[in-house]
């Protein structure tokens, strides 16, 4: 029995990408599609990298084949295309506000691995990526981008930043609770709700986050019940109660540091 006929009969626990890719590749004569992505630039230097399979890079007559580019860009407003058959595995541009992508330009074609770091012209809703990074996220700094943390489906499972995304929505339930080493939602007002799961991060910021007392009490007392590495879990700016106390007093003992959380003092004390 080929794969194909073992997943399509459900004897197989299958990936969604994975089954995708098999049944897009049954449609083309056993050869997976060629897919392209269109990348908006300004003036400058655009540098960046995507893996996947027979990567090609186009910029005017200029072509590079592989997984890394870099191309002078002489127009303000100019097109880059990234070619490769079947879906890539990871996308990376950072530090460039020439970047003009919207989140929906990718059309869902990226999985596993997507950083956008501190392109601050990077628009787009988090829909737009379909619920299918499943390992790291980073879109710091890009304030523009829209959405809710329930747009990514629960399967983001290493590393997320959003540090600065204001218009994101969403609670921390969202998430799943799969993240293993880095959360980092700083300056997500719009953000609220408690962390529970099977795993947790090393590594937490949930400063100017619209969390209440009450919500990030249970999040601590979460973190202390499941964690099982030391780690630094950051606050600025937001507030506890004495019902934390213990998971505060757990964690530290434990190697964690925690730092910019307010106590709130009960009335008459």
């Amino acid at each position: 029995m080929t794969l194909w006929e073992i997943l399509r009969a459900q004897k197989f626990v299958r990936s969604d990408d994975l089954f995708t890719r098999l049944a897009a590749e049954r449609l083309n004569g056993g050869r997976m599609p060629r897919n392209t992505i269109a990348i908006q630039h300004g003036a400058g230097t655009f540098k960046a990298t995507a893996e996947g399979k027979n990567v090609v890079w186009q910029y005017g007559t200029q072509e590079i084949q592989g997984n890394t580019c870099e191309f002078t860009i002489a127009e303000d407003s100019a097109q880059i295309l990234v070619s490769f058959d079947g879906l890539l595995t990871k996308f990376e541009n950072k530090s460039d506000a020439q970047t003009l992508l919207d989140l929906s330009d990718l059309g869902g074609l990226a999985t596993n691995y997507l950083n956008l770091y501190n392109c601050s012209n990077v628009t787009g809703d988090l829909s737009a990526l379909g619920g299918r990074i499943t390992h790291y996220l980073g879109l710091y700094n890009c304030s523009k981008i829209t959405g809710s943390l329930s747009d990514l489906g629960g399967k983001v499972t290493y590393y997320l930043n959003l540090y600065g995304c204001s218009k994101i929505t969403g609670s921390l339930a969202d998430l799943g609770g799969k993240i293993t080493h880095w959360i980092n939602l700083g300056g997500c007002r719009n953000v609220t709700g408690v962390y529970s799961g099977d795993s947790y991060p090393t590594s937490v910021n949930l400063s100017n986050t619209g969390l209440t007392a009450a919500d990030m009490d249970q999040t601590l007392i979460n973190f202390n019940a499941g964690a099982t590495s030391a780690g630094t879990f950051t606050a600025k700016s937001m507030t506890r109660t004495a019902a934390s106390d213990d998971a505060v007093a757990g964690l530290i003992s434990r190697g964690w540091t925690v730092t910019g959380l307010t106590k709130l003092e009960e009335a008459g004390t």
